[in-house]
């Protein structure tokens, strides 16, 4: 396969890569993805959990200034899983965003916040134009 300046393709990834920044875009198929985001954040909940217990015994027993407090509060805002609802699935002639079955009036509305923002700029031409120039240097 030529390589093609349109973008760096890096090839095949190990699971503990995707969240190295080795790749921007990780293609699988849907069985794989599932498991991986479904994987990805339970680690998310234990690690909020572990954290926040830590937290709790550490205010317990430090002063009270609320520091870890308001340190937790800024981790979970940064992995609350409904601020990133709504995958893109994209073909060449539209885009579907698709929400968690279980998403929260919070998730979906972060959902269709990411169709909005894919409409406005035009993703699914984006992408044709971006595939046909690839094909073109080919």
């Amino acid at each position: 396969m030529d390589r093609c300046p349109a973008f760096d393709y890096v090839g095949f990834i190990e699971a503990n890569e995707l969240f190295e920044g080795k790749a921007d875009v990780v293609v699988c198929d849907g069985f794989v993805g599932n498991v991986t985001i479904k994987t990805s954040a339970g680690v998310a909940n234990v690690v909020k959990r572990l954290l926040s217990s830590q937290v709790f015994l550490d205010a317990a027993s430090a002063s009270e200034d609320g520091s870890a407090a308001k340190l937790m509060r800024i981790l979970s805002d940064q992995i609350n899983p409904h601020r990133f609802n709504g995958a893109s699935l994209l073909g060449l002639k539209g885009s579907i965003i698709k929400s968690h079955g279980n998403a929260t009036i919070e998730g979906f509305a972060y959902a269709i916040q990411q169709a909005v923002r894919e409409a406005e700029n035009a993703v699914p031409e984006l992408i044709r134009e971006k595939v046909a120039a690839i094909i073109a240097a080919s």
